[in-house]
């Protein structure tokens, strides 16, 4: 199997977010080296994956919204 780097790069993004905490583009961005336009379309495919939750303005960021424990590589991949 052949992981492209969108799909590291989501797993990044999901490693960040496994704190439980919201946190920002830029800021996930910054820690785990991956261009910001990327991280925004990444992020808009695993919003509507239903693994990520988003909401926006001065008090958003990206938050789970799915077990981590139930989801398998493979749905991550499909999505």
């Amino acid at each position: 199997m052949i992981i492209t780097k969108e799909t590291d790069y989501a797993l990044r993004i999901l490693r960040v977010l496994l704190d439980g905490e919201k946190h920002s583009v830029a800021e996930m961005s910054e820690t785990e080296l991956i261009p910001t336009q990327f991280a925004y379309q990444i992020l808009r495919k695993l919003s509507a994956g239903n693994l990520v939750r988003v909401s926006r303005g001065a008090l958003g960021g990206c938050a789970l919204s799915c077990d981590l424990d139930a989801t398998s590589l493979y749905d991550l991949m499909g999505v």
